[in-house]
């Protein structure tokens, strides 16, 4: 018991709430531990065990809401502009395989991008403490992370880019685009094979490549703005130890997930315009000159709808599998 001397009016601490709050207190403070490496040790390859499969898995969930997000931003003719516009046209035309075309290529890319991601983010994240002078268990801080975030990004790009040119020009197709995007797409029976000869063939190996400056800083956004928004997310829900920790794990990932593709909206339309017809929009700058100046502002958000959910989709589906990956790892 503790009492307050003079005038104070005395008070009196009960030992069970003092208990109480301890163990809040340690909770949220083990929570808090665990984004920043505090966690049982992870090690690197079932770190890409992780990531490979959760990427896998994500984006075969969201691939069709990507389709109809690849079709709205090359749409510029008179064609659909909505997303159920856009499913219910390529369904009629082509049946619903037409949006799983290109997935074999984005699982290629997806699988290898993302069993690296947070492999890599891991080992920027350890050169920037370095460099910072800190410790490994000190808390980096959301800069760091973001930093760290946007170095994954680019240092993905290798893997991302070829693997996206392919994957767009499958999601694209005469029969369900207008205007230029459907003079440059092809043929619609061509498989992931018959694509990449096309491309080769038609633009060369330098076309794989076409897009780069625009895919760079797309990735560099996006992932910096994911990893970075995850831990902020994560922290501030560990100040509330009545929210579940697969809740927490979920909301997280989907808020962060739907901010980075929002953030970096402007820069993936511009590198699928370039990716899409390398002839025709060959200079980053040229072609956001040309969207600014025939579209406005509203051309670089084109299908800021479908983004929305697909980030929704994705990222929700994401985290929780990584997650519960990780946590079937820790456990065992």
């Amino acid at each position: 018991r503790k009492r307050k001397k003079g005038n104070e009016s005395s008070s009196i601490t009960h030992p069970t709430h003092e208990v109480m709050q301890w163990s809040i207190s340690l909770a949220r403070r083990d929570r808090i531990r665990r984004r920043f490496h505090a966690s049982p040790p992870f090690f690197p390859n079932e770190e890409l065990v992780a990531g490979t499969t959760a990427g896998l898995l994500s984006t075969a969930v969201a691939y069709p809401i990507d389709t109809a997000k690849t079709r709205l931003q090359l749409q510029t003719g008179r064609g659909a502009t909505t997303i159920s516009g856009i499913v219910s046209r390529a369904v009629h035309a082509e049946g619903t395989i037409s949006l799983f075309r290109g997935l074999g290529a984005s699982l290629a890319a997806s699988g290898t991008a993302y069993g690296l991601s947070f492999l890599a983010n891991a080992m920027w994240l350890k050169k920037l403490q370095k460099a910072s002078g800190m410790k490994p268990n000190d808390n980096p801080g959301y800069l760091l992370h973001f930093l760290a975030g946007g170095l994954t990004g680019v240092t993905l790009a290798p893997v991302i880019v070829p693997t996206d040119v392919i994957k767009i020009r499958m999601q694209a197709s005469k029969l369900s685009l207008e205007g230029p995007a459907a003079a440059a797409a092809v043929s619609p029976h061509l498989g992931t094979i018959g694509y990449l000869r096309n491309v080769i063939m038609t633009h060369g190996w330098s076309a794989l490549t076409v897009g780069s400056i625009a895919s760079c800083g797309h990735l560099a956004v996006s992932w910096g703005v994911l990893f970075c928004g995850y831990e902020v997310l994560m922290d501030t829900l560990a100040d509330r130890p009545i929210v579940p920790h697969d809740l927490a794990v979920l909301t997280a990932g989907a808020s962060a997930s739907t901010a980075s593709s929002v953030l970096a909206l402007p820069w993936d339309v511009v590198k699928t315009r370039m990716q899409m017809d390398p002839a025709r929009n060959s200079h980053f700058v040229h072609v956001v000159r040309n969207i600014g100046y025939r579209e406005g502002l509203a051309g670089f958000y084109r299908g800021f709808g479908a983004v929305v959910i697909r980030a929704l989709v994705s990222g929700v589906s994401f985290f929780w599998f990584y997650d519960a990956i990780k946590n079937a790892h820790v456990f065992m």
